[in-house]
């Protein structure tokens, strides 16, 4: 049995499973949403509120992990941890304090992940696809032609630090959505550039976002899905593109009111769909699939 536990900018995941091959046995999942970002993951620092909170959740994985019999622990530690000036300080005590040894991943590797974990989602796929994966930190993208991960990217682009760099009413104006469009044509040149070598008009979202969108079409807006796998969906591309322009568009209080929307996403599920939009219009997408897998995943398939 072996466990894994991703340390995200917004959230912290703990993932317990037996493995054979590309197949994933999960034996316990849980996440706690410790914004270890917040309010320093834009000056590249953990402020002390935002350790303390994390070293509360890792108390309650050490005792979540007491009851299973687990052969071996990845930790991996994404954007803030990895890009804050304290990361390695927080990386020790972490040490002393629970024994927890934490890879502070560069975004390459986490993007190798993402895509290993995506793809031991999917079926079979001949198409050339582009992966998404949306984070507190950073936004990974990977272009997959016949199997093959042939280009991958890692941004600084992802949501908190969206939060924390742009004025964004509630909810947003007009002029703040074209601003945070431009930043994204500006950010994304070089996905730009493959993506018109490679044209895939297939978008795979990593769990996240995708899963929400997935969810709040089901749940909210009686919208099916289509299983494709038992770990992935392909989401109606005209009810997907309404849904992300609701979210867009809606104030924290209409949000609230989604039985779809998990509380800790609502902060940042507005900027995340209107990213995800700015992609799928700016890339001529014509199929989003959205995958319950993502680093975690990639991580224990790839160990």
């Amino acid at each position: 049995m072996k466990a894994v536990i991703d340390l995200g900018t917004n959230t912290f995941h703990l993932l317990i499973a037996e493995t054979a091959g590309q197949a994933i046995k999960v034996i316990h999942k849980h996440h706690i949403p410790v914004k270890i970002g917040k309010g320093g993951v834009h000056k590249g620092e953990l402020t002390s509120d935002a350790i303390q909170r994390a070293f509360e959740a890792l108390n309650d994985f050490a005792q979540r992990l007491e009851i299973y019999s687990v052969s071996e622990i990845q930790v991996f530690g994404t954007s803030a941890i990895r890009d804050a000036t304290n990361g390695k300080q927080f990386m020790e005590d972490v040490y002393n304090r629970f024994g927890f040894h934490i890879q502070a991943i560069s975004g390459l590797q986490e993007a190798e992940f993402i895509f290993k974990g995506v793809q031991a989602s999917l079926p079979v796929m001949h198409e050339t696809y582009v992966i998404m994966d949306i984070g507190g930190g950073s936004v990974e993208f990977i272009v997959v032609d016949g199997g093959q991960a042939v280009w991958k990217q890692s941004y600084q682009t992802g949501v908190s630090r969206l939060i924390h760099s742009f004025p964004m009413s509630d909810p947003l104006s007009d002029n703040e959505i074209q601003n945070l469009e431009d930043h994204f044509a500006q950010s994304y040149q070089t996905l730009t550039d493959i993506m018109r070598k490679y044209k895939p008009r297939i978008l795979v979202g990593s769990a996240g976002s995708f899963e929400t969108i997935s969810d709040i079409l089901e749940k909210d807006r009686t919208t099916p899905v289509t299983a494709v796998t038992p770990y992935a969906f392909e989401l109606p591309l005209l009810p997907a593109m309404v849904c992300m322009n609701m979210l867009i568009h809606s104030s924290h209080a209409e949000r609230s009111q989604l039985s779809g929307l998990v509380s800790f996403r609502m902060e940042m599920i507005a900027s995340a769909a209107l990213m995800t939009r700015w992609v799928m219009t700016q890339y001529s997408i014509k199929m989003l699939i959205a995958s319950m897998y993502s680093l975690k995943e990639g991580a224990l398939v790839h160990s």
